[in-house]
């Protein structure tokens, strides 16, 4: 899966949480990042422009190189205020962990503005349902 992949990102993906076995596929978390020359000035930094968020995607489980599908938005950015105007590194969305519970809520645990670990709950059958065919 590359940059080109994602409607979401222009400057690069990277992992997050480790992938979670699910009957329909592997259900993975990554980080984005898309970068707009018009941001300016966010956190600390003199001029940061980049903006990253979660996606979620379903790999196939017996060769997980193949995309199954995937969401067209992404499941998390930031929006509050300890995400856009708070912390070290504004606009930072990272999920570093993700928990299936057996009733299907999933808890996926994320970074912040490089500041906070948040965390958001989702039920499985709706994430899967967010990964559209590729």
């Amino acid at each position: 899966m590359g940059v080109e992949d994602v409607p979401f990102a222009n400057d690069k993906i990277g992992p997050g949480a480790p992938p979670v076995r699910t009957e329909q596929g592997w259900l993975v978390l990554f980080h984005t990042v898309d970068l707009d020359r018009t941001r300016g000035k966010n956190g600390w930094e003199e001029c940061w422009q980049k903006r990253y968020c979660a996606g979620v995607a379903l790999l196939d489980l017996k060769d997980p190189t193949r995309i199954i599908g995937m969401s067209r938005e992404p499941l998390i950015a930031p929006e509050t205020e300890y995400e856009v105007e708070e912390g070290f590194r504004t606009n930072v969305i990272f999920p570093g962990g993700v928990v299936l519970e057996e009733d299907g809520t999933v808890k996926i645990y994320y970074g912040a503005s490089d500041t906070v670990e948040c965390l958001a709950t989702a039920k499985l059958k709706d994430l899967v349902a967010l990964c559209r065919p590729v």
